[in-house]
């Protein structure tokens, strides 16, 4: 037997809402993967989310519809039902009235959030929070109108209950659509005030006009189920209820499809025909200082391809008025059939250290990065972190300086951890932070630090760098070169004894117990400087090397070359190009872009002359204790004996014999590790490159002498590097730099004096922003503009 026509149209009608629904879903996210690139990993927006929400709601209705075919709905008149079949078909009709009215706002938040996303215009998004939080309010207010229709509310489906009542639901359900319907056509025409702002042909502004609005079909909808909502009987519900249920679901599913239809330019444009303006997948390019662009078409293509619109400032108006500071957003970045880009932006990069491979990571990792449509090239006048990143002492602190982007990046570092086993691959871990006081012992020197310079890579290799075979002070003290030293074997009563009386004079002191590798005689205070969770570290010349080998992975171009020029537009406003010199060959390359990063640190000058980055020259060392020591970074105050002698620096012998004090920074790395810092100079020359800067073999041995005055450990340890190099900083008020330069397209990253390390992803992220946002989201960073020292 088959089914009644009403039946057969509620089959039909949902089983194809279904399927027609969950395809635009599907579209969408693949559209998505178009727009970003097979390669790039895409990350879902509060509008997708929605979407899929809504997606989700949406199938209540029809799955409801479809279910009470087997209770009689449109079938049978309530008459006909049995007391049971009725029941149920109440409630499924009960069911499907709160899904229908949750379903509505979350496709309609769904187009605002994408708006929003799309076009950071401060008067548009206002419209969009203030219709979203109006839906917000109806969607409670008329949830509450349907949960509680009737008193008691199981008399919406027993109507046996005696004195029983419910409202008028038709006069409601009148008045519900008919303000739905009109937050619809607010919803589609929004947009439409920034689109014919555009300075583009009219044929184009009505085509986008078109894709945005076409949605409009959902208010038919509308108005066809409020003209079947006038004539229900609500005495028959099971009968009458047939086609506005029906109307109900297709609103319910074509919203959710409207929802969707805006994010499928890239696929319609791949598919429709194999070269097509990009215009039409375009909404504006407004720049800096200036008015919106005018596109420049190239045949019947659109240069340049970037998506971005109007920026939030309050002067800016929908019809092309002078922005203040410019906005790009999310590219819907458009390919043809065969997959080729018409759109393309090349991004240079100047600088592979901590703050150029950050950069590099996050803006492979920004949602409207694409490797189809832009390339970035990462320039590296030498190696991959051969300056101060890979020098660096890698501590991160959340009392760290700026205190705008500290937060931010202590986070991401964290993140990154967690996301590609920053543990293991660049011994990222929370480590103790205290400022320690000591007296320094005149100890018997051990040996020397050679003259070679050692690599910081963390890989403990004795014979790589200063001190192959040498002790931190001097000699082989740490047991024979390759292995862990005596320090190893089991105490004997006695010395098990004297380490007993020595770890309760460094508790007398305030030492912690576990810091017990400084020498108890030595020791006169300590104090923690963090509290717990507030300080971590990473091996720099690890970390950096990893996000540039991660950035690579996301579709980075490494380049050898020294940057020796910016090319500019003819009035100097503009950004056009770098010019660099590759390093195994020499020969210069012109290579053209739409955004350059500045991010050469001390070098920052040798591209950008009027930048006001200075440099201090820094030495450092590493030294393989005779055992494993706890994690702790120190800060210590070493007052050194009138007697104090050593092989360092000819220079500061005076000073020792003076008794003066002096500051190096320790800090206990993982896989038995220690590296060790001391002050700043600037008494030779700034070189042109990381690899040539000269290492003072005297300041590296004062610093293994310093540390080695209180703690055997790293006296009698292994030194397996020693390096200097050169931190950047801000010369005309405090640093760093992040942001725009004045010039379109240009941007700079430098000056982090120490915190480098600690504050790069944080850069990084912020950089990237500025590149696809036109402006920092995730921190204020008004005060580190470089345009207020240019």
């Amino acid at each position: 037997m088959g089914y009644p026509p009403r039946q057969q149209a509620i089959i039909g009608v949902c089983t194809s809402l279904i399927i027609l629904s969950t395809a635009a879903i599907v579209l969408r996210l693949l559209s998505k993967r178009i727009a970003i690139g097979r390669n790039a990993s895409m990350r879902l927006w509060w509008d997708d989310w929605l979407a899929i929400l809504g997606l989700v709601l949406s199938y209540g209705p029809n799955i409801i519809m479809l279910v009470g075919l087997k209770y009689g709905l449109g079938k049978l008149h309530l008459a006909e039902l049995s007391m049971n079949q009725l029941e149920t078909c109440l409630k499924l009709l009960y069911s499907l009235q709160i899904l229908w009215t949750a379903t509505m706002p979350c496709v309609r938040w769904s187009l605002l959030f994408f708006y929003v996303r799309l076009f950071p215009v401060k008067q548009l998004r206002l419209a969009c929070w203030a219709v979203g939080i109006f839906m917000a309010v109806f969607l409670i207010a008329c949830e509450f109108v349907i949960i509680f229709q009737c008193s008691p509310t199981e008399y919406t489906w027993n109507r046996l209950i005696p004195n029983g009542h419910c409202i008028n639901l038709t006069n409601f359900y009148i008045a519900a659509s008919v303000l739905n319907m009109l937050t619809d056509i607010v919803t589609l025409v929004l947009p439409l005030g920034v689109i014919w702002g555009l300075q583009i042909d009219t044929r184009k502004k009505v085509a986008l006009s078109v894709a945005f609005t076409i949605g409009g079909f959902v208010c038919i909808v509308s108005i066809v189920r409020i003209q079947l909502l006038a004539s229900l009987n609500p005495s028959d519900p099971t009968w009458s209820q047939v086609y506005p249920g029906i109307w109900t679901c297709v609103e319910s599913s074509i919203g959710v499809v409207v929802a969707c239809i805006p994010s499928f330019t890239p696929i319609i444009l791949s598919c429709i025909r194999g070269r097509m303006s990009a215009t039409e997948v375009v909404i504006g390019y407004i720049r800096n200082h200036g008015t919106v662009d005018t596109f420049e078409e190239k045949g019947d293509v659109i240069d340049p391809g970037r998506m971005a619109a109007f920026n939030s400032s309050d002067e800016t108006a929908v019809a092309g008025i002078r922005s203040e500071s410019a906005a790009r957003v999310e590219a819907e970045l458009c390919r043809n059939s065969s997959g080729e880009s018409y759109d393309h932006d090349e991004l240079p990069l100047n600088g592979g250290g901590i703050i150029g491979t950050t950069t590099a990571y996050f803006l492979t990792h920004h949602p409207s990065f694409s490797p189809t449509t832009h390339t970035i090239t990462l320039l590296e006048a030498t190696r991959i972190a051969g300056g101060a990143s890979g020098k660096a002492g890698g501590l991160l602190a959340l009392w760290a300086y700026p205190s705008s982007i500290v937060p931010l990046s202590f986070r991401l570092h964290a993140q990154l951890a967690a996301e590609h086993g920053g543990e293991e691959r660049w011994g990222y871990r929370r480590t103790n932070v205290g400022s320690f006081t000591a007296r320094g012992r005149a100890v018997p020197p051990r040996g020397k630090v050679w003259g070679k310079e050692g690599e910081m890579d963390g890989k403990g290799n004795g014979d790589n760098g200063g001190g192959g075979g040498g002790g931190a002070g001097g000699g082989g003290g740490g047991g024979e070169k390759g292995k862990e030293g005596l320090s190893l074997e089991k105490l004997s009563a006695e010395q098990q004894a004297r380490q007993k009386e020595r770890k309760g004079k460094l508790r007398a002191a305030g030492v912690p117990a576990d810091l017990d590798w400084l020498d108890a005689g030595s020791a006169v205070g300590y104090a923690s400087m963090a509290g717990e969770g507030e300080t971590a570290q990473v091996h720099p010349y690890q970390f950096t090397t990893s996000m540039a080998a991660l950035a690579e992975e996301a579709g980075v171009k490494v380049v050898l070359g020294s940057a020796k020029k910016i090319q500019y537009s003819g009035d100097g406003k503009e950004v056009k190009g770098v010019v660099y010199q590759e390093k195994e060959s020499g020969k210069m390359v012109e290579l053209p872009a739409t955004d350059v990063v500045i991010a050469a640190g001390p070098w920052t000058r040798e591209v950008y002359p009027s930048a006001p980055i200075g440099a201090m020259r820094a030495h450092s060392v590493t030294i393989r204790p005779t055992r494993p020591v706890s994690a702790y970074a120190l800060f210590t105050e070493i007052d050194l004996p009138k007697n104090f002698g050593g092989r360092g620096n000819e220079s500061l012998k005076s000073v020792r014999k003076g008794g003066k004090t002096v500051t190096p920074e320790i800090y206990a790395r993982p896989k038995n590790e220690v590296y060790a810092c001391g002050e700043g100079d600037n008494e030779v020359a700034f070189p042109s490159s990381t690899d040539l800067v000269q290492v003072d073999e005297g300041r590296c041995q004062d610093i293994v002498d310093y540390v080695g005055s209180i703690s055997d450990e790293l006296r009698d340890g292994e030194v397996t590097a020693r390096q200097a190099c050169y931190l950047p900083n801000v010369q005309m008020g405090s640093g760093p730099l992040i942001g725009e330069t004045g010039v379109k397209g240009l941007l700079m990253a430098a000056g982090h004096t120490c915190w480098g390390i600690q504050n790069g992803p944080g850069t990084g992220k912020l950089i990237s922003e500025f590149v696809f946002d036109g402006m920092a989201k995730s921190a204020k960073i008004h005060s580190l503009a470089p345009e207020r020292v240019l």
